[in-house]
């Protein structure tokens, strides 16, 4: 059985993801960015991070309890 909803709310986490792993690497390569930027990725990336994992994790739980069952 397969939970359309379950799988659009991974795919978004996964996007999320992709942002915040960005998010970290970007004032590496970008040395233009001003603190206030810096800082303000760092802040999404906390925000973004402390719902997204927890998701991901209950997410991953619910499918593999499926898998089992």
């Amino acid at each position: 059985m397969r939970y359309q909803a379950l799988d659009s709310v991974r795919a978004a986490m996964m996007l999320l993801g992709v942002f915040v792993h960005t998010s970290l690497i970007l004032p590496v390569f970008n040395d233009q960015l001003g603190e206030a930027d810096v800082l303000g990725l760092e802040v999404l990336y906390q925000i973004i991070h402390v719902f997204r994992m927890p998701i991901f994790f209950i997410l991953s739980g619910i499918f593999a309890a499926l898998l089992l069952k």
